[in-house]
């Protein structure tokens, strides 16, 4: 049997708030990261009536447990162990925690256990000791540096279309320098005028550009996963366009959220990483 190292800081917050248009997960790190002042969080999820219910706690507090596991994930709708509204108890870093499911709302309070149970009878819900067998692994968030990745990807696409302009706006300066010094000129500025044309019309249509929608495919996968904070395993692209990828998410993504992956995917469960893999495997090109 693994040696779990169950860990709840004295950090932990609780929260239940609505996401409207925007993903659960950046939702919950948002107010998180602002109830807690700090960037980096660790943070477990889970969403019920238009609302994504959170624990969360600073990732500084995890420098000497790296791997740890809380069973106050216990405390959030969907999760194994829980059982509806009522005061989840657990041993914290220097006394107790307790996270209260009430209704849509979620509250949490670390102390002493006098203090905490002040906290539980005036919640007026029933108690229940959090098990460690329903722990689940914390997991560490920044959107900060997902955001900068993304931006970074969006602004990499951008630089090479710029280049792509100024290369032919260039030609265009050459072209009428040219038109200057050659006897038919209203010739090279048909020619011009068509080209320029031409051109227009490529750059419209630049998305449809196969390595720039191989680009734009990478940039998908990558943004889809971060956005769960999970992990890009590898991205590849063989030639003649035969694409492959793997990534694992958080066990709370819904199939919804898994759906906008594309199509052809395998996906499973891999218990001992406690995360689920998702797979577009390379198709068979060998002739049978």
């Amino acid at each position: 049997m693994r040696y779990l190292d169950v860990f709840t800081p004295d950090s932990i917050i609780a929260a239940a708030v609505p996401y409207g248009n925007e993903d659960p997960r950046e939702a919950a790190y948002n107010n998180a990261a602002y109830a807690l002042d700090r960037d980096d969080v660790h943070l477990l999820c889970n969403i019920e009536n238009k609302k994504v219910f959170y624990i969360a706690a600073a990732s500084e507090d995890f420098s000497a447990h790296m791997n740890a596991v809380t069973p106050l994930a216990a405390s959030l709708p969907g999760m194994k162990g829980h059982q509806g509204d009522g005061a989840y108890l657990a041993i914290s870093e220097s006394g107790y925690a307790v996270v209260v499911r009430k209704g849509d709302e979620l509250y949490s309070y670390v102390g002493d256990r006098q203090s905490v149970d002040a906290f539980i009878a005036s919640h007026d819900v029933p108690t229940y000791s959090a098990n460690d067998a329903a722990a689940l692994p914390w997991e560490g968030f920044r959107m900060g540096a997902i955001k900068r990745a993304e931006k970074t990807a969006r602004n990499t696409i951008l630089i090479g279309f710029v280049l792509a302009v100024l290369s032919f706006l260039t030609w265009i300066g050459f072209a009428s320098w040219s038109a200057n010094i050659d006897a038919d000129v209203d010739a090279l500025r048909q020619k011009s005028q068509t080209s320029i044309s031409n051109s227009v019309a490529q750059l419209k249509n630049i998305s449809t550009q196969p390595i720039l929608q191989d680009v734009y495919a990478m940039q998908k996968i990558i943004a889809l996963t971060s956005n769960t904070g999970g992990f890009v395993n590898y991205f590849k692209i063989e030639k003649g366009g035969n694409m492959s990828w793997k990534v694992e998410l958080p066990t709370f993504v819904l199939n919804d959220y898994i759906e906008q992956f594309g199509k052809g995917l395998v996906l499973r469960r891999d218990v001992d990483k406690n995360v689920l893999v998702v797979e577009l495997p390379p198709k068979d090109t060998k002739k049978k």
